[in-house]
């Protein structure tokens, strides 16, 4: 019984390879010896079942692609852009008499088709040709319609400007009066003026005039010696003690002649750097002026005694013709 399945099952196999798969656990691994993996199948080739969605896709690829139709503004665009490709040849094209189809056909075979192909959806010979009756049609030139020109508004007279103004101040005023919201003043905040700072300098400055000695000091010395001065000096201890119930912020008060310090100091370095010059341009007028005069006192000398010798020569002259009479 088992030997006329497998009989069957060889028969059946001719046919269709599935059935295969019925058979029991024991034949299908005599078959498997009897047929190792790598021997030819006696079987035909497989048919191979088309699903729908790969016959649908096999349709239409298969069927003939349907282009569109170039509108008016895209055939405009192909013709300019090969005018300016080839401005010879769209002119010949453009005049002669040819098969538009024929000379479509030889254009897509030159450079200018790359130019055709960026036209997604249109068969390129097609659209040149569609193209090429689009250029041959002569079109009337659009003329732009003259500008209207407004008419001036007549001068109005004396007279009727009276009448105008009388108008406008005769017109009825609106009966609904809006409400303004009166404005508040701005609230002024009273700002306190510090003056501290400018006591402490007026102080500081008075005992540098009382004070020469120690105003040289202080001039003579850096910005940080100073600061280390004004904190160690007797009077200026006594001036910072005397200024404190003064000020409105006595705690600052060394913060104020730091202030002062760097200020005044710079002040007098200038000051005695002009007396220095002054002096200078001083002793050097004087040098002139005692030159000058030097030089103006040895002339009259020297004239002085030219005088003196000329008188001399007189005298000894005279005296020679009356002792000589």
């Amino acid at each position: 019984m088992f030997q006329q399945k497998a009989e069957q099952s060889d028969k059946g196999s001719s046919v269709s390879e599935p059935k295969t798969k019925r058979l029991p656990r024991r034949l299908k691994k005599q078959l498997k010896k009897e047929r190792p993996a790598g021997a030819l199948s006696s079987t035909p080739n497989k048919v191979v079942k088309i699903s729908h969605r790969w016959k649908a896709r096999h349709i239409a690829t298969s069927t003939k692609r349907i282009m569109k139709t170039p509108e008016e503004k895209v055939l405009a665009s192909v013709a300019h852009k090969f005018s300016v490709f080839d401005k010879k040849a769209f002119e010949r094209i453009k005049s002669s008499g040819d098969d538009p189809s024929l000379l479509a056909l030889e254009i897509t075979r030159g450079a200018f088709v790359k130019e055709l192909v960026k036209y997604k959806g249109f068969d390129p010979a097609k659209l040149m040709e569609q193209a090429i009756v689009y250029a041959r049609i002569e079109r009337p030139v659009a003329v732009t319609p003259p500008a209207v020109v407004k008419p001036k508004k007549p001068r109005l007279t004396a007279r009727q400007e009276l009448q105008s103004a009388q108008s406008k101040a005769a017109r009825v005023t609106p009966s609904t009066v809006t409400a303004t919201p009166k404005k508040r003043p701005r609230k002024r905040t009273s700002r306190r003026v510090n003056h501290d700072p400018q006591v402490v300098q007026n102080a500081l400055n008075a005992l540098f005039d009382d004070n020469p000695e120690l105003k040289a000091t202080f001039c003579s010395a850096s910005i940080a010696e100073a600061k280390q001065l004004l904190r160690t000096t007797r009077g200026i201890e006594r001036l910072a003690a005397s200024l404190r119930e003064q000020l409105a912020s006595p705690t600052r008060v060394y913060n104020y002649l730091d202030t002062a310090a760097r200020v005044l100091i710079p002040k007098y370095q200038d000051e005695e750097l002009k007396a220095e010059q002054e002096a200078r341009e001083n002793a050097e007028t004087r040098r002139q002026v005692r030159k000058v005069t030097s030089i103006k006192t040895a002339q009259d000398r020297e004239i002085e005694r030219q005088k003196l010798e000329r008188k001399r020569e007189d005298n000894r002259r005279y005296e020679e013709r009356r002792r000589a009479s």
